[in-house]
């Protein structure tokens, strides 16, 4: 069955009013107006190469390295997992998952364009046969909208649908920090005292943020509590559990299942990362 990327966002672009102002000239001469500016072809904010920033289906976002759950071979060799050229003319190339295509593209709106891919002759035959299992780039076309120096697209199979962000840096606006190199180490209990949600899992260099029941149960946590607590004296629950967090030379850090798992400071959020004790990358993201 064809699958069909609808849009997800149309957003307007604000088009600030311009005041020509006239120049008066000496000896009684009469004003000139200014010439009217150049009109702004609205397909020109289109051109450049757009990369996959996150994407989000059932109130969570994902973003990140999704290279340890696509395999290596599915990613270019910049890490990207997906990318649209959009070029001049019409014209553009897309990767997804170490695949790469054509496609053409034109103007829906000012502020939508729809990408379709090219074929090649012996997949014309085919094209009514997609399933739920191809590419994004095997559809039969995707409309993009433009807001904010973004495009966003929906994707949707019989299960799901995903709600991509594309930017040009590949970085999703908003988004947490991911990097625990950046991390604050924590020195007095005082800094981290109270009540802390979850927000976010980092899994394997990829982040995934929003809906907290959703993350605790991707995450096996599906019990009632899913705050991480510490009070003054050191006493604390994790996940509805009873723990003891100290501080010392090397920071913070929980015992959990007899192991110290440490606790750092990133940006706003509290950070227990359970890498050590996992034996691969795996942090919890709290935040008040």
């Amino acid at each position: 069955m064809k699958k069909r990327f609808l849009v997800l966002w149309v957003s307007l672009l604000c088009v600030c009013g311009i005041v020509l102002s006239a120049c008066g000239g000496a000896g009684g001469g009469g004003n000139t107006a200014a010439p009217d500016p150049e009109p702004v072809d609205p397909a020109e904010k289109f051109i450049a190469t757009w990369k996959l920033a996150g994407m989000e289906t059932k109130g969570m976002t994902v973003v990140g390295d999704l290279s340890a759950f696509l395999g290596e071979e599915m990613e270019s060799e910049d890490g990207t997992v997906m990318a649209f050229d959009v070029q001049e003319g019409g014209k553009g190339v897309a990767t997804f998952m170490g695949e790469e295509a054509n496609f053409t593209w034109e103007l829906a709106d000012d502020n939508t364009i729809t990408v379709t891919p090219e074929k090649d002759a012996d997949d014309a035959d085919d094209s009514d046969d997609a399933t739920e299992e191809d590419s994004p780039l095997e559809t039969t076309s995707i409309d993009f909208a433009y807001a904010e120096d973004m495009l966003t697209a929906e994707w949707s199979t019989d299960e799901d649908t995903y709600h991509m962000t594309l930017t040009k840096d590949g970085v999703m606006p908003g988004a947490p920090e991911a990097d625990l190199s950046k991390a604050a180490a924590i020195t007095s209990l005082d800094q981290i005292e109270g009540t802390w949600k979850l927000s976010a899992v980092n899994m394997l260099g990829a982040l995934m943020y929003g809906d907290a029941a959703t993350l605790a149960e991707l995450t096996g946590n599906e019990g009632d509590s899913r705050d991480i607590v510490v009070n003054a004296d050191g006493s604390a629950t994790f996940f509805g559990e009873a723990v003891t967090c100290s501080v010392g030379d090397d920071g913070a850090s929980i015992d959990v299942e007899g192991e110290s798992v440490s606790i750092v400071k990133l940006g706003d959020y509290l950070v227990v990362d359970m890498s050590g004790l996992l034996g691969a990358d795996f942090a919890f993201y709290f935040g008040k």
